[in-house]
Order: C-alpha cells, then structure tokens, then sequence
C-alpha cells in the first residue's frame, strides 16, 4: 500500500527532542526501552534489531541478551508524555502532547507522522515492497550515519549527565536518610533515657529493685566475696538525696548482704549534710506478702556513710551484713518463677 509522503521541509526533526530520539529509526522514543551499556531505543526497534543484525548494541557493539540486557524505561515514558509540542504547519496552531502528533497529522494534514513506530522518517514514493521496506527500517548506519551519530552524542551526553545527576541526589538522599535514622535513635535513646531518670527521680524515696537471673549472680558472688551488685540510683525526691542499694555473699557464702549507699546527686549543694532519716528494706515474697522480711534503721550523723560523697558513689553503705541466710532465701521460697528476687528499698527524710 502506498503512503503520502512529507513534502514540507523540516519537519522530521523540528518536535523531537535529541534525548527522546531512537539511534535506529531516528525519531521519537516508542516504548523506550534501555540497554545495559545505557543506550536508549523503541521497544520494537531494539528488538527487532537483535533478533535481524544480531545480538549487539547497534551504537556500540555490546553483546545484549534480551531476557537480561533491557529495560523498559518508564522514566523517560513519563518524560516524553509531558512533552508538549506545536505543530510546525504554516498556519496551524495547534498544539498537543508529543505523543498525540502522529493522530494530529493524520486527522489534520493527512500525512504519516514523523513519529510512527512504523515508517518513521523514512520516505516512499509510490508502492513500495513491503519486504524492502521493512528491511530498509534496519539499515545500518549507511546513509543515515552522521544522523544517527550525532543523535547517539547527544543521547550519550544527557545520559550520562542524567546520571551523574541522579547519583548525586541519591548519594544526597542516601546522607540525609542515614542522618534521619541516626537522630532518630539518638532522640529515642535520649528519651528512654530522660524516662527511666524521671521515674527514679519522682519515685520519692521509693524505689523496687528486681534483681533477676538471681541464681547464676549467688554463684557468681560466691566465688569472690568482692563479686557484688548494685541498684540504679534513685532519689529521695526530685530534689532530693540520690541513693543506691547493693547485694553481696559474706566471706562464709551462708548470707546474703544488703547495703545502702548515699551517690553523688544533682543538688546536693541545697541540701543539709549528713543525711538524717529512716531507711527500710523489704524483701517481697512472690506468693505471701505477710512471709515478707522487712528491717528497718535509722541514720546516725556520725557514721561516713551519711556525710556527703565526695565521688560518684560513697564506698562507705550502710546496712546488714547478714540480712537473710542463702538457705533460708530458697527455702522460704523468695524466689519468684522466673529467678528474680524484689527488693523495696524505703528512704525517708527527716
């Protein structure tokens, strides 16, 4: 069947961006698919190309494998659909997306679009077999080699520009992402933090020590009388004095030791030295709170364990050096299920 041919001058590249033009057909990007070595073609064209001249890259001669080598480019889809164009007629002010010529020229002008996936920029005269036709559509590069040069330059140049663009926004992305989730953790490190400080500082005074896995930490203490365990320090108020509690084995391995010590506390300048007040411990049974040891004492101002630390912590405590026996702690079943023993420590200013 025969076609009309473009008899106005300048139209065949006039509406096509260089990006957006096919190395093969010399027009418009149909379905445009990418290589791996980065060049850009029709879906048909590439195609075709590889299954008439072989499996090659027609701009540089890499081998490309159609299951593995291509892609189809939806990125630069998107970007020849928001092309916008006017039609280049004498007269004719129309104007559409670039996709939407081919339909124009056809309704319009009635000619063959420069852009058709079929006849693209080629021109006929008369009929024209269509075997030779199809075959001319692959000629390689003959006498379209300084076109399609000059169109693979530029493609190759936005591309690779492109790339480098990209690269630097991902890179830039990529930055600012690992920014966002290390603040991220750090602002909930800090909040976990600033909670459990809180909750130590508002307890007034009184503070449940869980101590788990209390089994394997006896045996651990029985192989060294200086093995011990302290509490989290804790405050009396929230401007108050700053305690802390701590277990050990006596030297003999027959008891287990309970111990307060006055720490170094966020106020201490404001407050009266020694510390004067009441402390109790009491060791929670799990299942009978009546069976519940309780020992209470009161400060004495002459003791170092009440004057202010000078350190984090003052070595010197005060409390009881055999506070329940280790037999009497598994016996009388102090132990909850889960090996933990619950220790409330009580401290009242006076």
């Amino acid at each position: 069947m025969g076609h009309k041919h473009n008899s106005e001058p300048g139209i065949k590249h006039q509406v096509i961006d260089p990006r957006f033009e096919c190395p093969i057909c010399l027009t418009c990007l149909r379905e445009p698919y990418l290589t791996i070595c980065g060049h850009r073609f029709c879906q048909q064209c590439i195609l075709m190309w590889l299954e008439k001249k072989g499996s090659v890259c027609p701009v540089d001669g890499r081998v490309l494998k159609k299951e593995t080598d291509l892609f189809l480019d939806n990125y630069t889809k998107r970007e020849i659909s928001d092309q916008i164009i006017k039609c280049p007629y004498p007269n004719c002010k129309h104007i559409s997306p670039l996709l939407e010529y081919e339909q124009h020229l056809l309704q319009v002008h009635e000619i063959v679009s420069p852009t058709s996936s079929k006849v693209n920029n080629f021109q006929f005269n008369g009929e024209a077999n269509g075997e030779e036709e199809n075959e001319s559509l692959w000629m390689s590069p003959g006498k379209y080699q300084s076109k399609a040069d000059e169109a693979t330059k530029l493609l190759i140049k936005s591309l690779f520009e492109r790339l480098v663009i990209l690269e630097q926004k991902s890179l830039e992305q990529e930055n600012q992402l690992k920014t966002a989730k290390d603040k991220i953790a750090e602002m909930q490190n800090e909040r976990l933090r600033f909670e459990a400080e809180l909750a130590l500082k508002v307890c007034n005074g009184t503070y449940v020590w869980n101590i788990t896995d209390v089994k394997s930490k006896i045996r651990f203490m029985c192989k060294d009388s200086a093995n011990t365990f302290y509490s989290d320090g804790f405050y009396t108020s929230y401007t108050g004095y700053k305690f802390c509690a701590r277990i050990y084995v006596t030297p003999q391995q027959k008891y287990l030791s309970l111990w307060t010590h006055i720490m170094k506390g966020d106020n201490d300048h404001t407050l009266s030295w020694p510390f004067s007040g009441r402390i109790c411990f009491t060791l929670i049974h799990p299942t009978k709170p009546e069976n519940s040891l309780r020992e209470k004492m009161c400060s004495r101002p002459d003791v170092e364990a009440f004057k202010r630390p000078k350190n984090t912590i003052n070595m010197r405590g005060f409390g009881y050096n055999e506070f329940i026996s280790l037999s009497d702690l598994t016996s009388q079943e102090f132990l909850n299920e889960s090996d933990t023993l619950n220790i409330k420590i009580q401290i009242n200013v006076v």
